[in-house]
């Protein structure tokens, strides 16, 4: 009995060898695939997704709210960097949410080119 069984654990450590061996080479194989892809496909390249109108309204709120004035090219630089760096999104599209964000009832243009955040004094004008 007891070579019956060092015989089937000698089988079975030799089929686990093989296995070893193939796995091995599928390893190799995939290393092989992987180095030889395009750098520059564009399927495979993940887009970034546009920043919103409620994202830039939401953005603007907070630097003014801790700026209290800003001019607009002061706002679209430092939005443009929150976009970017912290949200991890396209700035595609960003001019129209800009004057879309603008156009809120939020903001006010209080002298040319400055805004801040609108008071009830600018509500009644």
């Amino acid at each position: 009995m007891n070579e019956h069984k060092e015989k089937a654990v000698a089988h079975l450590l030799e089929h686990r060898q093989e296995l070893v061996s193939v796995l091995e080479r599928v390893d190799m194989a995939l290393a092989a695939l992987e180095a030889k892809k395009p750098a520059s496909n564009r399927s495979s390249r993940a887009t970034k997704a546009c920043c919103t109108k409620k994202e830039v309204i939401a953005i603007f709120t907070g630097l003014l709210r801790d700026n209290e004035e800003l001019s607009v090219s002061e706002l679209e630089e430092l939005a443009k960097d929150q976009i970017v760096n912290e949200r991890q999104k396209s700035l595609s599209g960003f001019a129209m949410r800009m004057k879309e964000a603008l156009a809120d009832s939020l903001f006010t243009e209080y002298a040319p080119g400055k805004y801040r955040l609108a008071r009830r004094e600018d509500q009644s004008r």
